[in-house]
């Protein structure tokens, strides 16, 4: 069993090391420093598995934060301020803690699923597959297991003032029901239950029933008690030691693994990957417009992309109309609500506090990283085929062209938003001089700019998509990220007071658009030629 561990662990490192080697070599600037073969260069390996190990406990962290963060705070938040339950905060956490593991015992059931590694290491390298099985089982869940227990400890004892020993219980607890999980998905692959209905029903109404279970008992005020608890915890671990050795007893594990992983489950594996990028194209086709009585008197490129403006008019002004109806809407609620309470004099009022909210507001807006994609699929995948289309003149060309439509497209709803806002002030008699005003509708134009040059630029500086419209540009995901961390912290942290002028604010919006602006301009304009292509 250990053999078999540590071959996998050697096969895991591998595909990390490859997987960062291939990352490296699409970033800008130092991508081509580095060598196409790493095995003279141990400490790309090194730098390769630490950057894998980092990357997992983050993403572990991450996940499993916010997941308990929605599955146990807000739930309980929630109940107690709007129905004023009295159950116990600890109470309540420890029969959330056993009904949400048995709902993940219930829908565990990808043991014996498609992957990469596992195919790896069974059908090509032949290795015995029970070992592995059961190996993998135990090291994969303890690992994740002590990912998740600094946050249940954290969560446990500051949120719902439980004792350690409650979420030291849960440790055990959740290798135990990750056992079971494996038993049954064990039973699903063994009697052909993946397609049965019957058993896909029976599994989501056992789950939606521990939910209500854990939701009603709560709004009754009933909650799990200590020695309860641990009573039940004893009860699923002595069912997971029989789910072990219902599991050991069992040799053939090579047929079943071959019969998960037929040529047939590869290619449907591949099907549903590809659900996503299929349903997109559809639902793309779906709203091109083809109409031969439109046309453009322009010529070369502007031809081109006009042509496809008109084309995909439904995928560029829809989007921009539905958003400006829904500003409108909020914005007379919000401005009758004002007339109506105390127009002109109004000091719950913090103009300061909307502005903060614009950034993180155009980034959900903006229509950028969508239409990048329709822009792939529907033009420059084809395109780029041609040595023409890949000149340095050429894109440049319809950079420009496609940042000017886009800042258009974006302009009427951002704008809009600015005019609710000034209206706002005016009625609310807060900075409602001129100058104030002014900062305000410039700043909101200069966010928009910024925001449509952003997406179009990353576009062009990273082209993320393959064929099937997959991701293949981490850096691109990571700074759409801290792109989101950036507008949300300007929102969230204290740097501008609510007190503050508006005008400092606005001011600082329009500062960050001027210095972004030339950069990213200047980056485009060395970068794309070499990296806008075809992957």
């Amino acid at each position: 069993m250990l053999d078999s561990i540590f071959t996998t662990m050697q096969i895991q490192y591998t595909m990390e090391v490859n997987r960062f080697l291939a990352s490296l070599r699409r970033l800008p600037l130092i991508g081509k420093f580095i060598p196409s073969s790493n095995i003279k260069f141990l400490w790309l390996k090194i730098l390769a598995m630490v950057w894998a190990l980092i990357k997992r406990a983050l993403l572990a962290f991450l996940i499993h934060g916010v997941i308990s963060f929605v599955i146990y705070v807000i739930p309980y938040i929630s109940m107690k301020e709007s129905l004023k339950i009295t159950t116990p905060a600890p109470c309540f956490f420890m029969m959330a803690i056993i009904l949400y593991s048995l709902i993940g015992a219930i829908n565990n059931t990808t043991t014996f699923a498609y992957n990469e590694e596992n195919y790896i290491s069974i059908i090509l390298l032949r290795m015995e597959s029970k070992p592995l099985l059961l190996g993998n089982m135990i090291l994969k869940n303890v690992v994740n297991g002590l990912f998740i227990l600094p946050i249940m400890l954290v969560m446990g004892i500051f949120a719902f003032d439980a004792s350690p020993l409650v979420v030291l219980i849960y440790l055990p607890l959740y290798l135990a029901c990750k056992i079971i999980g494996s038993w049954i998905a064990y039973l699903t692959v063994k009697h052909d239950l993946a397609e049965n209905k019957t058993f896909i029903w029976t599994c989501n109404i056992l789950s939606f029933a521990a939910l209500a279970l854990l939701l009603g008992l709560t709004y009754l005020g009933i909650g799990l008690s200590f020695p309860a608890y641990v009573i039940v915890a004893f009860m699923i671990i002595a069912l997971s030691v029989l789910a072990l050795c219902r599991l050991l007893a069992y040799d053939d594990y090579n047929l079943m693994y071959k019969k998960a992983f037929s040529v047939e489950s590869a290619m449907e594996a591949s099907e549903k990957a590809g659900l996503k990028k299929d349903a997109l194209v559809t639902s793309n086709q779906k709203k091109i417009t083809i109409d031969k009585g439109k046309t453009s008197n322009k010529t070369g490129f502007e031809f081109l992309h006009e042509m496809f403006c008109i084309r995909h008019r439904k995928l560029l002004y829809k989007p921009s109309f539905i958003k400006s109806l829904i500003i409108t809407a909020i914005g007379l609620v919000v401005i009758i609500y004002d007339l109506t309470k105390n127009p002109f004099n109004s000091s719950n009022y913090h103009p300061v506090m909307i502005m903060r909210l614009i950034p993180i507001a155009i980034y959900y807006f903006n229509t950028g990283s969508s239409i990048t994609s329709v822009m792939y699929a529907n033009c420059d995948h084809a395109m780029l085929t041609y040595n023409f289309y890949r000149s340095k003149a050429t894109i440049l060309k319809l950079f420009r062209l496609r940042v000017r439509s886009l800042t258009m497209y974006n302009a009427f709803p951002t704008m809009l938003g600015g005019v609710i806002i000034c209206i706002l002030n005016v009625i609310n008699g807060v900075n409602d001089d001129i100058m104030s005003l002014i900062s305000i509708l410039v700043s909101m134009f200069a966010l928009n700019c910024l925001f449509s040059l952003h997406w179009i630029a990353m576009y062009y500086l990273f082209q993320p998509y393959t064929a099937d419209l997959k991701g293949t540009s981490k850096l691109y995901g990571v700074i759409g990220f801290l792109t989101y961390w950036v507008c949300y912290m300007l929102y969230s942290s204290d740097i501008i007071k609510p007190d503050s002028p508006l005008t400092i604010l606005c001011l600082i919006y329009i500062a960050i658009t001027l210095v972004y602006y030339p950069v990213a301009l200047l980056l485009v304009k060395r970068m794309a030629p070499k990296h806008f292509k075809n992957h």
